[in-house]
């Protein structure tokens, strides 16, 4: 049972840790580029708490820090598993799409504040040119 509780909390934590990091990004976004609605979205914030008595528990910045930190570590796997997979769809596609998916998913990974893994191409397969070195090996030695 505490296997399954663990589990729920892993996924629990996750879940807000990737939505409070896009909440961040987003807010961000808007502090940088628009000053004077941010200010607003805040002042209208502090007038609305204000009126309302809501208590927030000392651990929900530990708690929320251990969340973004679990957000992070999700993004990351998810980005690592489909590096091979948008690297054989870049060698797909023209040189400068390539260029432009590689620079919007690095624009996506700078937004969210996320350092993003590095891309590794996938292999070449060389079996095929390795197999023939062999077999050309071995018909000298006979």
């Amino acid at each position: 049972m505490t296997a399954v509780l663990d589990q729920v909390k892993n996924v629990a934590y996750t879940s807000v840790g990737v939505n409070l990091i896009i909440s961040d990004a987003v807010a961000n976004s808007i502090r940088e580029q628009r000053p004077e609605i941010a200010d607003r979205i805040e002042q209208r914030a502090e007038k609305l708490f204000s009126s309302v008595n809501i208590s927030v528990p000392e651990f929900v910045e530990e708690q929320a820090k251990i969340a973004r930190n679990r957000g992070a570590e999700a993004l990351i796997k998810l980005h690592e598993g489909n590096v091979t997979r948008v690297a054989k769809l870049e060698e797909r596609l023209p040189a400068r799409v390539g260029e432009v998916i590689n620079e919007r998913r690095e624009a996506a990974w700078n937004f969210l504040n996320v350092e993003a893994p590095t891309a590794k191409t996938p292999a070449k397969k060389s079996g095929s040119k390795k197999a023939s070195s062999k077999k050309a090996s071995k018909t000298e030695e006979i």
